[in-house]
């Protein structure tokens, strides 16, 4: 297992020192938006999703094939929902051309308020960091960054569920069947799980305070310790075209 791997925040941490400190002329800007009717999408999400998540007689249903073909039905509660959501959202993101305006368009459907900061360079490629001020249930700490220069691509998604017993397996759970997800990839962390897909990294961790302190952009206490990251991120060792 790479270090690279358990380090997920160093994306994240390099990012913040680009996105605050940055020279070479970089020009900084921050909105909130408000409707979507100025944004384009460059594409609909994968209607081939591997699973579906349905609300009928005030139930949430995810629904799906299982190995045999078979048509299957999970109840969900609505904080599980919240995680399917995110989940095929986040999953539209891999080896595709969405971008930005996508991830605010699909922030938006969902009834959230993105505020958007910008961090634009004169030398290296532009960052743009997503965060809605409300969240949905049974999440928090939703956010996006995404870079290039006149077309921009994910850098790195995420979002945080509670902790609990076996919060992490059954996140797990959610997000493997929610994106179409195949066997993890081994490594020697027992408290994070990953997996790769299409150039990018999707992984869950149970987070230490470690990991907390000093995070950049969310605020911790020690009652926090056992919560858990859903993130996609490029994958810094694969070098095949994302955008493609």
């Amino acid at each position: 297992m790479k270090k690279s791997y358990i380090l997920p925040l160093i994306l994240i941490a390099l990012s913040l020192l680009l996105f605050l400190h940055s020279k070479n002329g970089s020009i900084f800007s921050k909105e909130k938006i408000a409707n979507k009717n100025s944004f384009e999408v460059s594409k609909p999400i994968d209607s081939n999703s591997p699973s579906k998540l349905v609300i009928k007689d005030n139930k949430r249903l995810l629904v799906r094939e299982n190995e045999k073909g078979q048509v299957v039905q999970t109840e969900l509660s609505e904080d599980e929902a919240s995680v399917v959501q995110l989940a095929q959202i986040f999953k539209s993101y891999a080896g595709t051309q969405r971008n930005e305006k996508d991830f605010i368009t699909d922030l938006l459907s969902l009834g959230l308020k993105p505020v958007v900061a910008r961090d634009r360079q004169e030398v290296i490629e532009d960052l743009t960091i997503i965060r809605p001020e409300n969240t949905l249930p049974g999440v928090r700490y939703i956010h996006g960054q995404f870079d290039g220069d006149e077309t921009q691509e994910l850098q790195h998604i995420s979002f945080e569920i509670k902790k609990g017993p076996n919060a992490l397996e059954q996140g797990k759970k959610l997000v493997s069947e929610s994106m179409g997800l195949g066997e993890p990839v081994k490594n020697v962390d027992p408290k994070m799980v990953l997996y790769k897909m299409d150039g990018y990294v999707v992984w869950l961790k149970e987070l230490s305070w470690e990991d907390m302190m000093g995070d950049p952009f969310n605020a911790y206490s020690k009652e926090d310790v056992g919560n858990v990251r859903i993130a996609i991120e490029r994958d810094i060792h694969d070098h095949s075209d994302h955008g493609s």
